[in-house]
């Protein structure tokens, strides 16, 4: 008896009866799947309408608020001023003014920061071009002079504009430095230094180039009006620098432009409707145009409602596995007997038997059916009603023979009106033979069945697939045992 109770905890699920038990099931899993469809489409249907009607509301807000401003926009800011003194303090008024003050040097800083190719720049990573030209001229108070001239060229909107035009970009940070190597003094050298600065080898190099050409332009030109001379280049030379100037300069003006956003911020949090109005409208002014409006209030294109494919498929995968899951948990925590068990190895007693279900008409795609029990067999022969019930017949003859009985009693806690037939035509059989049969049934429950095992020498039991537990049948056998009834085998019946 021990033995046979070990048998019934070691009972093994292998993930090809999970995988098969979901598959028999394919007729409703087609239906979940389709339930899936319709419940998360619906659900997408329903999302698509309530942002379309999110979005209308937000469209008739804009579209009002688009009307107001451009009845304003076209005012001055006297006019705006006077316009909202109705309906704030000068002191509000005041920190709106002070908070677009902000707004405007904020903008002119993030413009500069996003055009300049200097505040861009690797600082660490800067080419300088070092000119060095020596005047030379009759005298050297001439010489001084035109050195001079030539200094206040180099530094003219006119080299600027030039330079410009080559580098594509303003270059109000290069650096033009005239004047002696050892003092700043421009009065007391005839020596120009001049030294250019760009973010680009290649293009510091054009830029020095240039400088060097408009020096050689202007020398006939200065000639004539100043005094005969000559300027020589004397120095040349390139070089990569850390310029930690100009990374100053970057970390300063993005330091500015974070101190007035927090400034601009401190005033505008605590705006009333009015501030904030009379704010944007100041913005705008600004701006010269409606482009900030513009974007705020353009209106969401609509479309019509619609079912989300992505919804759907979401639906049917989800409520698959869902059901897959719950056929899984069944059959793991399902304590019932399966087509499978095998009695012999689950409670050491010999299977006599395994009966069929009648065969049934056959259901539309019913070979998809047949397709999935041969995969669940491993493609093993699967007798009809017929032919198990002829085999079980003889199979319990032999039983009761070698056991030297004439009379067999039949038990089992699960049978129903199927089981009852079988046993009918098992016994018919059998007494054909000589053996009488006697179906006690259930043993367990009912004392007039359990009465009817006083004269029993041998039994078999004889148990429903899906309906007989597995404590019940250990329970059958320790009751036979204690009666000491000769427990012949069993026999397994599909519902």
């Amino acid at each position: 008896m021990d033995n046979r109770q070990d048998m019934t905890h070691t009972r093994e699920i292998d993930l090809l009866e999970l995988l098969m038990t979901v598959l028999i099931h394919w007729r409703s899993m087609i239906v979940v799947m389709m339930c899936g469809v319709i419940v998360l489409g619906g659900m997408s249907y329903i999302k698509s309408v309530q942002n379309i009607q999110n979005i209308q509301g937000r469209n008739e807000k804009l579209q009002q608020e688009e009307q107001y401003f451009n009845e304003l926009s076209g005012k001055s800011e006297a006019e705006l001023r006077e316009l909202f003194a109705e309906k704030m303090t000068e002191e509000e008024i005041t920190n709106v003014e002070n908070a677009f003050l902000y707004e405007q040097q904020y903008n002119a800083k993030k413009h500069y920061l996003e055009t300049s190719e200097f505040m861009q720049a690797d600082s660490l990573h800067m080419y300088i071009a070092d000119l060095i030209y020596q005047v030379d001229a009759l005298d050297m108070a001439q010489a001084y002079s035109i050195r001079d001239v030539y200094a206040n060229l180099l530094n003219s909107g006119e080299m600027r504009s030039r330079l410009e035009t080559i580098c594509n970009n303003s270059v109000d940070t290069l650096l033009f430095i005239a004047g002696d190597d050892d003092t700043v003094d421009l009065h007391n050298s005839n020596v120009l230094h001049v030294q250019i600065e760009y973010v680009d080898a290649d293009m510091c190099d054009a830029l020095a180039r240039d400088v060097m050409n408009y020096i050689v332009e202007k020398h006939t030109e200065i000639s004539a009006s100043v005094g005969e001379h000559e300027i020589n280049l004397i120095g040349q030379s390139y070089a990569e620098v850390n310029d930690l100037d100009l990374l100053d300069s970057q970390k300063d003006l993005k330091t500015d432009m974070i101190n007035l956003r927090t400034s601009e911020a401190k005033l505008t949090k605590d705006f009333s409707a009015d501030q904030k109005k009379y704010f944007d409208l100041l913005c705008m002014q600004e701006q010269k145009n409606v482009e900030k409006t513009s974007d705020q209030t353009q209106n969401i294109s609509l479309s019509a409602p619609a079912i989300s494919k992505k919804y759907m498929l979401m639906g049917a995968i989800l409520f698959v596995l869902a059901y897959a899951g719950v056929l899984c948990l069944k059959c793991v925590a399902n304590n019932r007997v399966q087509i499978k068990d095998d009695l012999q190895d689950l409670f050491g007693i010999p299977q006599l038997g395994l009966i069929t279900k009648k065969e049934e008409k056959k259901r539309v795609f019913s070979f998809i059916d047949e397709l999935i029990m041969r995969m669940y067999y491993h493609n093993c022969r699967r007798f009809n009603r017929t032919e198990a019930t002829e085999l079980a017949a003889v199979a319990v003859h032999m039983a009761v023979e070698k056991n030297s009985l004439n009379t067999v009693y039949f038990v089992g806690t699960g049978m129903d009106e199927n089981t009852h037939q079988f046993c009918d035509v098992l016994q018919k059989e059998l007494q054909a033979s000589g053996i009488e049969v006697i179906v006690a049934e259930n043993i367990l429950y009912n004392a007039e069945n359990l009465k009817k095992l006083e004269k029993a020498k041998g039994a078999v039991l004889i148990e429903t697939i899906g309906k007989t537990m597995y404590t019940e049948i250990l329970q059958e056998l320790q009751l036979l045992d204690r009666q000491q009834i000769k427990v012949l085998g069993g026999i397994m019946v599909e519902e």
